[in-house]
């Protein structure tokens, strides 16, 4: 560093650099002793002597080229000294991953061993051989698979979305979790705990009759006969493969990757190289988030699926058997999870334009009681009074009021000789689209204190620690929560004639739903349209067939993308002219297209829900509607969302199209509203049943 900076120096005033020139020569002297002064050039020494020449003898020349030499000299040290460096990092990099991989075969090691306690090693050897030679071949599988395949019936339906491909020992917990979720959305799963024939033909008919091959891997998988043949069976009939693989260290069955490829056969290896294995956990949050990527990874196997269920939908509720049972449709599923208690919610529904709060709960007759407790006509984040206003203070009250009264109607109707406490699960608050739209700035500085405060609101006329859950609704959410609403009510009012689709308007968003799915994924689709655009470019537009026109092209263009899965599967199940185009396809329509209905007088608010031709009923009194410059222009923006929604999904020959409007109905003699809430609690029941009764099961073993 001194060098360096006698070096500047002297390039800038020469007086002052001789002196720096001089100390930096004394100080390399005295730094290296016996060696330091061979970095000074001859110039700086007396001639015929090692001593330094006194500095008045030196020139102001000879000054310059002494100490750049110098500093040269060190600069050339430094160089060496980095090189040395660097040469040692990399040897000692080296060095490291040679141990690392020394551990990892040395861990490997020990486990194997660790699997033969008490046994000498040529014993344990002799048994690791023995359990080897003794595990089927690939030519012996290949056989059997042959074999089965010439004595199976032909041309086998899908009817399984996954075969569950796992070693029960390890995985069995991660079969049964991945079996539920899949059962609560709608799609069955082949699970060895729930067959029938666990036989290698029974195996081989649910392969062939799965959309998807799900391979769990475990520490063990590969060491077990039945797995082998499973995988082998998957690997012959093409099948798409899905892998899992234990995630926890802290698990019994956890072994990391690379060991369990390293125990896979030669000529399974090809599965790693082709497939990619996803890891399972068990926090609540990250299952759902592992079932939302498998839903729509595997959307086209799964679509398959759906199009032939699609296709023989309509002869009745019996050919649906593999659809998750409602609680509500069972007396004894309703009882079992009314005895388990929790089964009042509070539900705040934060829509783009409204606020709305909702008690739903089971009855002990095992009905859904459903009670509206408050609407509330502005936007959380936009339409709120300012904070102490008297405005604000009316609506803290009214909100107040509201929870007062469902904690009342939980205590008087629901409750069964238990507390409030034991009954009420809490209160679960869901946004929409609105939420959707907001950027992470608007988050932050508007969104969390109006929902705080609402929270706030909330608890203060609830119990103290009462739970309080917020969530953001994707719009495949939303769309599917909707169909688990429709579904229940149409398996009490039109079972005979259930709707193979639906359709729905929110203020901010559309979204339909396809027969066969219950869950998240491809099924169910959702376009951002806010309604109260299009309501805007109507009011404020002097020539009104323009403004209706852009706001047609302006809703097709914003539903094409998100709703082509849709109508591609409309057009597999009923092609023009083919061999369904005289059958029916049914649909239901709910919320903000329940209400354009009403408006068009195609229906009245009170009427019982009727299926009524699309083409003749409905089309003609909507595009009247559409057209009437006097009729206010939210109904016309609505009219033209619910038209081209109808118009892009369905073929030129809407003929065989019925449409059934529900919104404000009776089911089961109760009033019921086809909402994502109750489409959400819906789903609460079946997993509270299945939690109960796997609670029991546990207990009894």
């Amino acid at each position: 560093m001194l060098n360096r900076s006698a070096r500047g120096i002297a390039g800038c005033v020469p007086r002052a650099g001789a002196l720096a020139a001089r100390l930096a020569l004394e100080f390399e002297a005295d730094a290296f002793p016996g060696g330091g002064e061979k970095l000074l050039s001859k110039s700086a020494r007396e001639p015929g002597s090692r001593r330094l020449r006194p500095m008045a003898d030196y020139g102001s020349s000879e000054l310059g080229d002494v100490l750049g030499q110098l500093a040269e000299r060190v600069e050339q040290m430094a160089r060496v000294q980095d090189n040395n460096f660097a040469a040692t990092q990399k040897q000692l990099t080296e060095m490291k991953m040679s141990l690392d991989k020394l551990e990892f075969e040395n861990r490997m090691l020990r486990k194997r061993l660790g699997n033969f306690k008490g046994e000498s090693l040529p014993d344990a050897l002799r048994k690791q051989t023995s359990e080897v030679k003794d595990m089927p071949t690939l030519v012996k599988h290949l056989e059997t698979i042959h074999k089965l395949m010439n004595s199976a019936e032909k041309g086998a339906p899908l009817e399984h979305a996954f075969f569950l491909s796992h070693y029960q020992a390890e995985a069995g917990d991660i079969a049964g979790v991945m079996d539920l979720q899949m059962k609560i959305r709608g799609y069955k799963c082949w699970y060895d705990q729930d067959a029938t024939h666990i036989t290698q033909e029974g195996m081989l008919q649910g392969i062939r009759s799965s959309a998807v091959f799900m391979l769990i891997l475990t520490k063990g998988v590969f060491r077990r006969p039945w797995c082998l043949f499973e995988i082998r069976s998957a690997m012959h009939l093409g099948k798409p493969i899905q892998m899992l693989h234990e995630a926890e260290t802290n698990r019994a069955s956890y072994a990391s990757l690379q060991e369990i490829i390293a125990s896979a056969p030669e000529d399974m290896q090809i599965l790693f190289q082709e497939n990619e294995s996803l890891p399972f956990r068990r926090k609540v949050y990250e299952q759902q988030a592992l079932l939302d990527r498998l839903l729509l990874s595997w959307s086209d196997p799964l679509e398959e699926l759906v199009s032939e269920r699609l296709a023989r939908c309509g002869a009745g509720a019996s050919e649906r058997a593999d659809e998750a049972p409602s609680v509500l449709a069972n007396g004894e599923m309703a009882k079992i999870v009314h005895g388990g208690r929790k089964t009042a919610t509070l539900y705040i529904d934060l829509g783009t334009g409204q606020i709305a709060f909702k008690l739903l709960a089971l009855s002990a007759d095992g009905h859904l009681a459903y009670e509206d407790l408050l609407t509330i006509s502005f936007n959380l984040v936009s339409g709120r009074p300012a904070l102490g206003s008297p405005e604000c203070k009316e609506v803290e009250k009214q909100i107040r009021d509201a929870v007062a009264d469902g904690r009342e109607y939980v205590m008087s109707h629901v409750l069964a000789g238990e507390s409030l406490e034991e009954r009420f699960t809490g209160v679960r608050c869901g946004a929409t689209q609105w939420y959707r739209d907001l950027d992470e700035r608007a988050r932050v500085q508007k969104a969390e204190p109006a929902l705080a405060w609402l929270r706030n609101v909330v608890l203060s006329a609830l119990p103290q620690k009462t739970p309080y859950d917020f969530e953001e609704l994707t719009g495949t959410e939303e769309a599917s929560l909707e169909w688990i609403s429709v579904k229940n009510a149409m398996q009490a009012e039109f079972a005979s004639e259930p709707p193979m689709l639906s359709l729905s308007g929110g203020k901010g968003s559309v979204q339909t739903s396809c027969e066969g799915g219950g869950g998240h994924g491809a099924d169910h689709l959702s376009a951002r349209v806010p309604l109260g655009e299009g309501t805007q470019r109507l009011t404020e537009s002097s020539d009104a067939p323009a403004a209706v026109d852009a706001w047609r092209a302006r809703v097709k263009d914003a539903v094409a993308q998100p709703f082509e899965p849709m109508r591609n599967r409309i057009a597999r199940s009923h092609p023009p002219g083919g061999r369904n185009k005289n059958k029916e396809l049914r649909m239901i329509c709910s919320s903000g297209f329940f209400y354009i209905a009403v408006a068009a007088n195609v229906i009245g608010r009170k009427d019982p829900p009727k299926y009524l031709a699309y083409e003749a009923d409905v089309r003609p009194r909507v595009m009247k509607l559409v057209n009437d410059p006097a009729a206010k222009a939210m109904d016309r923006a609505n009219g033209v969302r619910f038209l081209k929604c109808l118009d892009y999904l369905l073929s030129d020959d809407p003929s065989h199209v019925k449409l059934l409007f529900a919104r404000e109905w009776l089911v089961r003699k109760q009033p019921y509203r086809v909402t994502w809430s109750t489409g959400a609690f819906i789903q609460y029941l079946a997993e509270r049943y299945y939690t109960i009764t796997g609670e029991a099961d546990d207990a009894h073993k």
